[in-house]
């Protein structure tokens, strides 16, 4: 089941068509593009073979003088363009769909030539997950030991990310390595990726995409529910850094919180508590202001209008219709 998306940095995305100009567009993948403030993980899956067509995770960055325009970069990517520049222009289309073009190597073609594209992207409702209609939304990254200057390693570089019920996971084996003279880390080689996608219904977390050789942590492993941003997390007794994290079953909460605190003294005058014309599911609710959060800081149900932006969250978020 899906909901109206309410006030947020997320955005959840699929792709509706890609064209080489001057070619005709066309689709054929399945695609999940979920961000999370300044993160997106990215899956694309072949609709033919099966297979990864592309999997990409990392910033998005907007441009300060043009909000049009978005940067990505590639922490991973299964493609090994972590240097190439990934930077799209949006604009809306009539049927609210967002247009972004720009140029970008053209994988299908013998040496990878930089070919100017067009990709329509379709915004989702987000689906309910356990915590129902006020999800939680994060995305994490593995953590790195820092190099010696000279050294070079092999590493796992993870990338998981939520959006309420939808729930996607990345893994590339990397070669990293720190230049003589460079405090800098630097992604020599990327391998195959492995990919994990999961959607929350009626039975719980169920698979969707289980693809490439390594097991990736399922959602159902996953105690997320009071993590902090920049907090260090243990997921299947790896380490991962939250690098985005938002919660809006206390976002709810908190507001509803505040409202009766604002018209608590008025209520009191007049013996007629807020919630007995807002809330008829509470008629009668003392002034105990734990009692919202005792139910989960329930939302208004009225319909929300998604802010138009880009495949991972152009704009600052969803608003409010």
């Amino acid at each position: 089941m899906a909901s109206e998306n309410h006030p947020s940095q997320c955005r959840l995305s699929t792709r509706i068509s890609l064209r080489w100009v001057p070619e005709p567009a066309f689709e054929n993948t399945d695609t999940i593009v979920m961000s999370v403030a300044g993160w997106y993980v990215d899956l694309r899956v072949d609709k033919e073979s099966g297979g990864i067509d592309w999997a990409i995770a990392g910033r998005r960055v907007v441009d300060d003088k043009d909000s049009s325009r978005v940067a990505f970069t590639h922490e991973l990517d299964c493609r090994n363009s972590f240097d190439a520049v990934d930077c799209g222009t949006f604009s809306s289309l009539p049927n609210g769909d967002d247009l972004e073009e720009g140029e970008m190597p053209r994988a299908d073609l013998p040496g990878c030539p930089v070919a100017q594209y067009e990709e329509v992207w379709r915004e989702l409702k987000f689906r309910d997950g356990p915590e129902g209609h006020k999800g939680v939304s994060w995305v994490l990254e593995s953590k790195e030991q820092p190099l010696d200057e000279g050294e070079e390693v092999e590493v796992e570089r993870t990338f998981i990310g939520r959006i309420w019920g939808t729930y996607l996971a990345l893994r590339q084996l990397q070669v990293h390595s720190r230049p003589k003279g460079s405090a800098t880390t630097i992604v020599k080689e990327g391998k195959d990726v492995s990919a994990r996608r999961e959607e929350w219904n009626a039975s719980g977390w169920r698979v969707k995409h289980s693809l490439g050789a390594d097991a990736l942590p399922s959602m159902n492993d996953i105690e997320d529910g009071s993590w902090k941003l920049g907090q260090t997390v243990t997921v299947a007794e790896k380490e991962y850094t939250v690098r985005a994290f938002e919660s809006l079953r206390y976002v709810t909460s908190s507001i509803y919180r505040l409202f009766y605190m604002l018209t608590a003294r008025c209520s009191e005058r007049s013996g007629i508590w807020p919630c007995q014309r807002s809330c008829p599911q509470w008629p009668g609710w003392p002034p105990s202001w734990g009692a919202p959060r005792s139910k989960g800081g329930r939302s208004s149900g009225q319909p929300t209008r998604a802010s138009r932006g880009s495949r991972w969250g152009l704009r600052s978020g969803n608003l409010p219709a």
